[in-house]
């Protein structure tokens, strides 16, 4: 089993969020998890990975197609009037 298929369903997560472009405090908002927590998680997928920063790991994670394109784009806002 490649280290990329070892990552959690948690950290998968993660690193969708990581793609669209949220900071650690973002995503631990948006999950409903500690800052730490996402710090943690944001750990073990570069290890995991091998990278050392966060387009490395974007790279790395589109070319084991664990992000598709579509992940790398920011959720639909709703329109302001």
């Amino acid at each position: 089993m490649s280290r990329a298929a070892r990552l959690t369903g948690r950290e998968q997560q993660v690193l969708r969020e990581i793609a669209r472009g949220y900071s650690n405090r973002e995503i631990a908002a948006r999950l409903n998890i500690s800052v730490r927590t996402t710090e943690v998680h944001r750990y073990h997928i570069m290890t995991k990975l091998d990278t050392k920063n966060v387009a490395q790991l974007l790279r790395a994670a589109l070319r084991r197609r664990l992000l598709t394109m579509a992940d790398l784009l920011p959720p639909a806002r709703g329109r302001k009037r």
